[in-house]
């Protein structure tokens, strides 16, 4: 393979998807139950739901959509401690507006429950997607 097919590639996959997993930070701050997150984060993003639609242009007030969801109870071993989880987009990828759809917000969600034991942030061309499990309930 020649260098520039080489650097082009590299380049390319930089800029595809930049991913942080948050670092460990107890036993409260792990995802309790990834199912009950990701079934959690697929209602934030169906229609209806508080990330679902519209976003406006990067940089607007109308560029970010928070969720904040309380998590399924904790077993016993947990003694009787909460947890809630943030799900967080943000349209990045330019001036215009821009619709998401249930899909493309589930699977940037997703990606962070699944990939990152204590929740993460993953950027791509157009979206930020953050899911960060959290202690007690939601503020």
């Amino acid at each position: 393979m020649q260098l520039t097919t080489i650097l082009f590639l590299a380049a390319l996959a930089a800029t595809a998807a930049h991913a942080d997993c948050f670092p460990e930070n107890g036993i409260d701050a792990a995802w309790w139950y990834k199912a009950d997150a990701r079934a959690q984060a697929q209602k934030a993003c169906n229609d209806g739901g508080p990330l679902a639609g519209k976003y406006t242009a990067s940089g607007t007030d109308g560029a970010r959509k928070q969720a904040c969801v309380a998590a399924a109870p904790p077993p016993p071993a947990y003694g009787g401690r909460r947890q809630h989880y943030v799900f967080e987009v943000t349209h990045i990828g330019g001036s215009g507006d821009r619709t998401i759809t249930a899909a493309e917000c589930y699977d940037g969600l997703r990606k962070e429950i699944t990939g990152c034991d204590y929740g993460g942030v993953r950027e791509y061309s157009n979206w930020r997607y953050k899911s960060d499990p959290n202690p007690g309930t939601c503020p």
